[in-house]
């Protein structure tokens, strides 16, 4: 859990790996892939928005090497808070 907190592009899980879309206006969106089909494409960005795309107007689709999780979050709160955090998180694992 630390590990994941301080360096979240160490490793990322499969099924969280993001995704940036670069679409024909010049927009880039990135997020999670929801689903893939011949003819759209769907992403769960940040704010947890679905966003569809139909693949006409996808120039590229690309997997990132960076995380979803933000870097340097542990520099937003003291030692303790992130001991706070991961044990609190660790309460939250399926039995």
């Amino acid at each position: 859990m630390f590990t994941s907190i301080l360096d979240p592009n160490a490793g990322i899980s499969h099924n969280y790996e993001n995704f940036v879309v670069l679409l024909d206006t010049g927009q880039v969106v990135s997020g999670l892939k929801i689903s893939e089909t011949e003819s759209q494409f769907t992403v769960r960005t940040v704010d947890a928005i679905d966003r569809s795309f139909k693949r006409e107007e996808i120039v590229e689709v690309k997997q990132s090497e960076k995380s979803l999780m933000p870097e340097n979050l542990h520099h937003t709160i003291d030692q303790q808070g992130l001991v706070d955090i991961v044990e609190y998180m660790m309460t939250l694992k399926k039995k």
